[in-house]
C-alpha cells in the first residue's frame, strides 16, 4: 500500500478509510490506485487537496457500480454543493471560462467526496498502458465553432484523453481533449454547448477542446 499511497498520504486516517473500502467492497486491487497531484510531487500546499487515482476501464465501472456503498463503509459522504464551490474558485485560477460554466461542470463529477472540511477531493481514472486510445487526432482544424446537442455517452471523460459523444444537428461526433478540466465534466443525457475546433478525416467528423476557451458545458 504505501508503495502505491504514501506512508505519509496514509496517515490520514478518513483516507485510509476510503482505500479500504475501495479495495475491499469494490474489489479493487491497491495496486491499481495512486494519488495525482502536487502531493505526488511534493509541491501540495495546505489549501492542497489530495485526489485519489484508480487505473483501468474495469476498474471504473467496479467503483462507480458500489460508490454509494463504498462511501458507507469508508464513513465518507458526497461533496456538497459548498464543497464543490471552493474547487471552483480554484479551476477559476486555471481557466477563462465562467463561475458558472465551471460549477456546472463540477457538479456532474459523481465521484466527488467531502472528507476534509470545506476542501473536497475526488476519485480520477485513467487507462491503464494497453487502454489508451491511439489515432484519436489525425487532421489539422477547419475552422473554430459553437454548437449544441446530446450527450449519448460521456464514459471516455473520465480518462485522459478524454472523448464523448454528443449528437449535435442530426449527426454524431466525438468531442476530444487532452484538457485536464474536462475531467468527468458531463452526463449521458446532457443537453451541452461545444466550442472548439471543428476536424474532418474523410467520412468522419470531430471536434477537439484545444484552447483554455474552449469547453463543453450542460445547457
Amino acid at each position: 500500500m504505501e508503495k502505491w499511497l504514501g506512508e505519509e498520504t496514509l496517515k490520514d486516517s478518513q483516507l485510509r478509510d476510503l482505500v479500504w473500502a475501495t479495495n475491499k467492497i469494490g474489489q479493487i486491487p491497491i495496486e491499481d490506485m495512486g494519488i495525482y497531484g502536487s502531493i505526488l510531487v511534493g509541491l501540495n500546499k495546505e489549501e492542497s487537496d489530495t485526489d485519489m487515482l484508480i487505473y483501468g476501464i474495469e476498474n471504473l465501472k467496479k467503483l462507480k457500480d458500489k460508490f454509494d456503498l463504498i462511501l458507507k463503509n469508508a464513513k465518507a459522504k458526497k461533496a456538497t454543493d459548498e464543497q464543490r464551490c471552493f474547487r471552483t474558485k480554484i479551476w477559476m485560477k486555471h481557466c477563462p471560462l465562467s463561475k458558472e460554466m465551471i460549477f456546472k461542470m463540477e457538479k456532474r463529477r459523481w465521484s466527488g467526496i467531502g472528507i476534509h472540511g470545506e476542501k473536497p477531493m475526488a476519485i480520477r481514472f485513467a487507462y491503464k498502458e494497453h487502454e489508451i486510445p491511439s489515432n484519436l487526432i489525425t487532421t489539422l482544424p477547419l475552422k473554430t465553432i459553437k454548437s449544441k446537442g446530446k450527450v449519448l455517452d460521456s464514459f471516455g471523460t473520465h480518462f485522459l484523453p478524454r472523448t464523448a459523444k454528443v449528437k449535435t444537428n442530426g449527426r454524431v461526433l466525438d468531442v476530444i481533449s487532452y484538457y485536464w478540466l474536462f475531467f468527468s465534466c458531463v452526463c449521458d443525457g446532457d443537453d451541452v454547448e461545444i466550442h472548439g475546433a471543428y476536424r474532418k478525416d474523410r467520412q468522419r467528423e470531430y471536434i477537439t477542446l484545444d484552447e483554455p476557451t474552449h469547453y463543453i458545458s450542460p445547457i
